[in-house]
């Protein structure tokens, strides 16, 4: 009862994700030492090693032949091939993911869940993958039929929710099966909260506003 009293204090954040945008479209057309020129749905923009962009786009790394970009919440690579930036094909075997902390102070992303893709919202603090009923609907989880009742105690007072288990849950190249969550009923929000019920299959490394998480 005290992990998901500490997953229902954070679902108050769902709230700040309500007016996400969508995914932007993303062209770098220029490399130089420690900066790199792009164009984000068109606007022409300069980055610096360690900047983030308003539209949230955040460069790790550049010089004249690459950039490391984290877009989604997930590292990305360009290179100069043929005259031609463009993306870098990440190797079959690679199990690392680069999360960069949004102005917000949140890490958010992308990933799938039981197949079907998701907006998250990564939490150290919560025990459990919390899901706002609405999306547990969207993605098929008949959470009533499938799950476990539970009450839960809040600080706004008591409500219910389904203790589940999840076939499949994915982050960019890492993957996790038969992951615990719990479907929040009367909350709705775009985003999943990811909590350690998935992040504990993984190394986790925080360096300043960058969060990796690699396959153990």
């Amino acid at each position: 009862m005290k992990q998901l009293f500490v997953i229902m204090l954070l679902t108050g954040i769902f709230a700040t994700l309500a007016g996400a945008d969508a995914r932007p479209e993303i062209r770098v057309v220029g490399l130089f030492a420690g900066r790199v020129a792009i164009e984000i749905d068109g606007q022409r923009r300069v980055l610096r090693e360690g900047e983030t962009s308003p539209e949230g786009i955040g460069l790790m790394q550049a010089d004249s032949e690459q950039a490391i970009l984290v877009v989604d919440g997930v590292e990305r690579r360009y290179v100069l091939s043929g005259g031609r930036i463009q993306p870098a094909r990440a190797p079959a075997d690679r199990q690392r993911i680069t999360l960069l902390r949004k102005a917000n102070g949140l890490y958010e992303t992308v990933g799938t869940i039981n197949g079907r893709q998701v907006e998250m919202l990564i939490d150290t603090g919560a025990s459990l993958v919390a899901i706002p009923a609405d999306k547990a609907r969207e993605m098929g989880i008949d959470y009533r039929l499938q799950g476990e009742k539970i009450g839960l105690s809040t600080a706004a007072g008591s409500k219910e929710g389904w203790r589940v288990k999840l076939d499949r849950v994915r982050l960019g190249e890492l993957t996790a099966q038969d992951v615990e969550a719990v479907v929040l009923e009367g909350e709705t929000a775009h985003a999943i909260l990811l909590g350690m019920s998935f992040l504990e299959r993984f190394r986790l490394n925080h360096q300043g506003d960058l969060l990796y998480l690699e396959a153990q």
